[in-house]
């Protein structure tokens, strides 16, 4: 969705010629552009991140970060297809559209899409965590990655085709790309109507009831009275960290006692007088894990309300006010609230991989793996020009090498075997090895290069 769009439709802030009545509106139009710059690049640079680590790391194949990468892919969208060119419509006052009628329609049909699709993205994982948590046997069974490839392509196809008619009614105007109201005036307002009911107001409602069956649930099991463990006291192997766990052990078989509900294969097995504290430490750290997970994605359903609920709201507003009917302090504070909307529409699309990292220990780590991997690939490319450039320059060349580089150039140079990760540890050994040869390479060299 495009906010150019909808304040053309109203008259706002597409006129050239700047009055006192439309000071006010060209500067929150103005501040609002500086806004977008820096969301723009951190929801391309958050939105990427995710998708490159759940595509290298191979422990983060799962169910969930399957819809995780989908809703990355689908928050990407907006970012790229419309934030650029209301950067450059608020900012820059160029109303220039370079990719005709076409272009604005298929801008629009995209953004649409992507919108779509994030909704109905976060339902499904929503309900795969509530099959999970509420349903634990039929659990196994219907979350697999390969069922969650196939309710992914289905989401795309029902989030393209509910886009279809926003295709249709864009066109391009010397403002820029905006809605055609004159084809059908209860048209577009339906349509706004309809994308509000199947992709907001009943995916909310449907997220809030199962997020409180799941907590009534966990509550229930007790999983979410447990006491944390302090980090200070968890080393295995002390005396007061044993102590420490008994006595959790304790209680937390009297807790799972006191709970009726609870399945009693579970309290059989959870309260055996043959459990160890290490395993109860084990057993806390998944539950802490799960704890996390359950956090993030309640935390990704609460972003999305709170992102889009202006966003629905503005388009209805849109579609029901006529601009020649509003005073100014109507004006100003409609003017006021798309300010707002529009920040919150675009940060939607930026904010969930930040709730990855605040949540989810796994990601972080997976995020640093990711990292330290491409900045590894960059230095095995150097060190690979570097020997390609030493092995195509000759040796009397190399009269002006100084200490420093006629030992780096041993370095690079020593036979690999020598150099194995194996042999390169504390072994003295080795590390007499090691020295030697490069010793002996400086030498002959040095005797070479005089």
């Amino acid at each position: 969705m495009n906010w150019t769009t909808l304040n053309c439709t109203l008259g706002i802030n597409c006129t050239t010629n700047i009055n006192k009545d439309q000071l006010f509106s060209q500067t929150l139009a103005t501040v609002q552009g500086f806004f977008f710059i820096p969301i723009f690049f951190l929801g391309i640079a958050n939105n990427f991140l995710t998708i490159l680590i759940i595509i290298v790391n191979g422990d983060m194949h799962t169910v969930t970060n399957c819809y995780l990468l989908n809703l990355a892919v689908s928050d990407s969208l907006p970012l790229i297809v419309s934030l650029p060119f209301e950067i450059q419509f608020l900012v820059m006052y160029m109303n220039y559209y370079p990719f005709g009628q076409i272009g604005c329609k298929l801008r629009s049909l995209l953004a649409e899409t992507s919108t779509n699709a994030s909704i109905l993205t976060i339902s499904a994982f929503t309900i795969e965590r509530f099959v999970a948590v509420c349903y634990p046997l039929r659990s196994s069974s219907l979350s697999t990655i390969n069922r969650a490839l196939k309710i992914q392509l289905l989401i795309w196809l029902i989030a393209i085709l509910f886009a279809i008619p926003y295709y249709c009614l864009t066109i391009k105007t010397s403002v820029g790309c905006t809605f055609d109201f004159t084809k059908d005036k209860k048209l577009l307002p339906l349509c706004f109507q309809i994308s509000a009911s199947i992709f907001f107001v009943l995916p909310a409602f449907l997220l809030c009831l199962m997020y409180a069956l799941m907590a009534r649930r966990l509550n229930a099991s007790g999983f979410l009275k447990e006491v944390k463990l302090s980090k200070d006291t968890i080393s295995v192997g002390c005396l007061d960290t044993t102590q420490h766990l008994q006595h959790e052990y304790e209680n937390h078989q009297r807790l799972l006692l006191t709970h009726s509900s609870y399945p009693r294969s579970t309290i059989n097995i959870l309260t055996r007088p043959n459990s160890r504290p290490s395993s109860i430490l084990q057993q806390y750290r998944e539950n802490s894990m799960k704890k996390s997970a359950f956090k993030m994605l309640f935390a990704v359903v609460v972003a999305f309300i709170f992102c889009y609920a202006p966003f629905h709201i503005q388009r209805l507003i849109t579609s029901k006010i006529h601009e020649n009917t509003l005073t100014i302090f109507k004006r100003r504070c409609i003017e006021i609230f798309y300010f707002v909307s529009g920040i919150l529409y675009y940060l939607g699309s930026t904010i969930n991989p930040i709730f990855y990292h605040l949540f989810s220990r796994k990601y972080r780590l997976a995020c640093v793996r990711t990292l330290k991997r491409f900045v590894h690939c960059q230095r095995q490319r150097q060190q690979k020009s570097f020997k390609i450039e030493q092995t195509n320059t000759p040796l009397h060349n190399h009269r002006e090498l100084d200490k420093s580089n006629i030992r780096f150039l041993c370095y690079t140079t020593i036979s690999p075997g020598l150099l194995t990760r194996g042999q390169l540890n504390d072994s003295e050994k080795y590390r007499g090895m090691r020295e030697n040869t490069v010793r002996h390479c400086q030498l002959n060299l040095t005797q070479f290069t005089k």
